[in-house]
């Protein structure tokens, strides 16, 4: 069964969402290093533009523990930068106009267990209707 119109509006407002995260976020690339006993951090570049003037270069100020589960965490997050946030809002803005083409010339659409509607549901945090 397919998914009501309103999964257009769905995969829009993740991509919005993602993309203004994205935005506010200083660029990247970023990238992850082990700081003594302090743990992993997050670091991403400083002084890139009139928007992101010179400052620390860490991006998050969460401090991970030593452990290799802490290292994959910080691993992680520097590889979903904002870059790969806004190449998967342009994703979801595409699979949204796919959607409404398909409705409008009264084809289904996107099925309940599309991953796109997936990605935005997570992105949403809202469930399938």
């Amino acid at each position: 069964m397919g998914v009501a119109v309103n999964a257009a509006e769905e995969l829009t407002a993740a991509a919005s969402r993602l993309r203004a995260l994205a935005e506010a976020a200083t660029p990247g690339p970023w990238r992850t290093e082990c700081v003594g006993s302090e743990g992993w951090h997050v670091f991403g570049p400083c002084g890139l533009d009139e928007r992101h003037p010179p400052r620390r270069p860490r991006v998050s100020a969460v401090t991970w523990g030593s452990f290799e589960s802490d290292k994959a965490d910080a691993a992680y997050i520097a590889a979903m930068s904002p870059p790969v946030a806004l190449a998967v809002a342009e994703l979801l803005d595409a699979a949204a106009q796919a959607h409404e083409y398909a409705v409008t010339v009264g084809g289904r659409g996107l099925a309940d267990d599309d991953a796109a509607l997936a990605v935005a549901r997570a992105i949403n945090h809202t469930e399938a209707s």
